[in-house]
């Protein structure tokens, strides 16, 4: 029984895996990886709030009911230069909006020459007709 024993104690030890430094020093290298990385995780979970937020804030017509408020602490008359420029911002875009809807209109009015059975050169003579008027 004793020399079964040990021979069981033998071959037991034989099959426990044994690793190296080299190993060890890797399995902890993925502990502090993954613990990193949980601190991490927070972080981006805060970023991603933030910027929700932020987005939220930046809804259409929050800068013109004083809604907006700036993630970032800067001095008020800063503050005031970004909403300025957000305004200037705006109003392009406005104008840029009146210049499509005029262009599409004139697109209609050629495709509707068009359909007619108007020629190409008919469909621009009646618009710069429209446009001497």
């Amino acid at each position: 029984l004793a020399e079964r024993s040990s021979a069981v104690l033998t071959a037991s030890r034989s099959l426990h895996p044994h690793i190296t430094d080299a190993e060890a020093a890797y399995f902890k290298d993925l502990q502090r990886y993954e613990s990193t990385c949980n601190k991490w995780d927070e972080k981006v979970t805060q970023l991603k709030k933030d910027a929700t937020s932020s987005c939220d804030a930046m809804s259409a017509g929050a800068i013109q009911n004083g809604e907006v408020r700036c993630l970032v602490d800067l001095p008020t008359e800063k503050i005031d230069v970004c909403h300025k420029m957000l305004r200037g911002e705006a109003q392009l875009l406005k104008q840029l909006e009146q210049k499509v809807k005029e262009s599409s209109d004139v697109v209609e009015k050629i495709s509707k020459s068009m359909s007619r059975g108007e020629t190409a050169d008919t469909a621009r003579l009646c618009l710069v007709g429209d446009k001497e008027n």
